[in-house]
């Protein structure tokens, strides 16, 4: 119950105040550079990414146009600064839809 309390704490928080401008802007900056830059691990990144979109039952190609999702949230944030309390609303806090799911340790295993 604690862990629990401490997460919806955690949600309101976030809703109201949101997160530093500093703190966006460097994950977006860090997003872009790991989409320029290939590393070892791009070819399975990319069948990721085509997979993900497939399994959703949306064109498995869109998967693949990381930058046109990049550029439309760098727009969306600019027209609304509240846009990731307003998610975090929207999925975390108004959703009456959860799981929470408690893992015990099996000792004979």
């Amino acid at each position: 119950d604690r862990v629990i309390k401490m997460i919806d704490d955690t949600f309101q928080e976030v809703a109201k105040q949101g997160f530093e401008q500093s703190q966006i802007d460097a994950l977006i900056h860090q997003f872009e550079i790991s989409i320029k830059h290939q590393d070892e691990n791009f070819g399975l990144k990319a069948i990721l990414g085509v997979i993900y979109s497939w399994i959703h039952d949306t064109d498995p190609v869109d998967g693949l146009q990381v930058t046109k999702y990049l550029e439309r949230f760098n727009k969306e944030i600019k027209t609304n600064p509240r846009l990731l309390q307003d998610t975090v609303e929207k999925y975390f806090l108004k959703n009456n839809h959860k799981l929470i799911a408690t893992m015990n340790i099996d000792e004979e295993y």
